[in-house]
């Protein structure tokens, strides 16, 4: 969640892309590891990251795969699939 963040910065991107190619190969609750990376390696100056929000139409997307998961019981996977034919054939 942290390095999501912290790729909102335009002059942090390296940074994070430099620690995703290790961060989910490291074992299991090293989470401390990640943090102390960036406690040490971002510059200390004041922020301000504005946290990106899904989209009108992203929305209505999930609330598509929504409602053919239920009536066709299956996954979100599945329910994509469906999603893309359909889009596919309008």
């Amino acid at each position: 969640m942290l390095s999501m963040y912290l790729a909102h910065e335009r002059d942090l991107i390296n940074m994070v892309q430099e620690m995703n190619k290790i961060q989910f190969s490291l074992p299991t609750g090293s989470e401390r590891i990640v943090y102390e990376y960036y406690l040490d390696r971002v510059p200390k100056r004041r922020r301000f990251i504005k946290w990106t929000k899904k989209d009108k139409a992203s929305k209505e997307r999930d609330k598509q795969l929504d409602k053919v998961m239920v009536e066709f019981e299956v996954s979100k996977l599945e329910a994509d699939r469906i999603l893309k034919v359909i889009d596919a054939i309008s």
